[in-house]
């Protein structure tokens, strides 16, 4: 079960502070102003959530905002077939659940799973939708562009990775896809090498590139083999950027 961490202002500001030394200064709540996250703190609650624990649960009728304070967090949707299809990694600094607080329709439905993932539990804010739209309409008008702009840029990411999944090469696919992990939850920035700070499998990766995961693992022996990728742990590494992203553009035969 999920813990409800209230453990006084001064812990939550102390959680607070350490976790924007890591949020990614576009991310939504890097450009918020402090006074409307204290606001919004004031508001919501402050939850930990275990590897594994679901933040939000496709089908379910809530509208609660989760604003990812710290660590990781996987989307996943359901398929036809009764798996799950994995659509995305959010990390600390995200905001998740905003497309249900914006639909202003009669049926709010979550549109997919949001679960923890990090090796760190995710510590997360939720408030209720009526109450942060009131507090970014009145205290932070800049806020509500941010959350467009979130909201806006999720919806490129998700034509992107729609685009990317129609080219017919799977290595290609999965190139782009490692890249782009690699530049929102990577450890240490696009140098020559990057860990994936979120546990993946082969069969996940296979589902956000749109294949099977006996297709994405071919793909990614031969990834491989041409040492540009390590999959035998759960945190993937990137061995060579350079080389990977001529595999992402189709420059690279291996």
């Amino acid at each position: 079960m999920t813990k409800v961490a209230q453990p006084g202002k001064s812990a939550i500001d102390g959680v607070v502070e350490a976790a924007r030394a890591t949020w990614a200064p576009s991310s939504f709540l890097a450009r918020l102003q402090r006074t409307t996250l204290d606001r919004l703190l004031d508001l919501g609650a402050v939850q930990t959530y275990s590897a594994g624990e679901r933040i939000i649960t496709e089908g379910d009728g809530d509208s609660t905002v989760h604003l990812l304070l710290t660590s990781y967090a996987k989307v996943t949707g359901r398929r036809l077939d009764g798996g799950e299809a994995l659509l995305a990694i959010r990390v600390g600094g995200d905001l998740v659940g905003e497309f249900a607080a914006i639909d202003e329709g009669d049926k709010q439905v979550r549109m997919a799973t949001v679960t923890a993932c990090g090796r760190d539990p995710v510590v997360a804010l939720g408030v209720e939708a009526e109450p942060f739209h009131q507090t970014l309409a009145a205290q932070d008008l800049p806020a509500q562009r941010h959350l467009m702009a979130a909201v806006v840029e999720k919806t490129r990411a998700a034509s992107r990775q729609r685009v990317d999944n129609a080219t017919p090469n799977t290595r290609i696919r999965l190139a782009r896809a490692l890249l782009e992990l690699a530049r929102t939850c990577g450890d240490g920035g696009l140098g020559q090498s990057v860990r994936i700070r979120a546990p993946l499998t082969q069969l996940e990766l296979g589902t956000l590139v749109g294949v099977s995961k006996a297709t994405a693992e071919r793909a990614l022996k031969e990834l491989r083999e041409a040492r540009l990728v390590d999959t035998s742990e759960k945190y993937p590494v990137i061995r060579d950027v350079k080389e990977l992203a001529k595999v992402a553009l189709g420059d690279a035969l291996i």
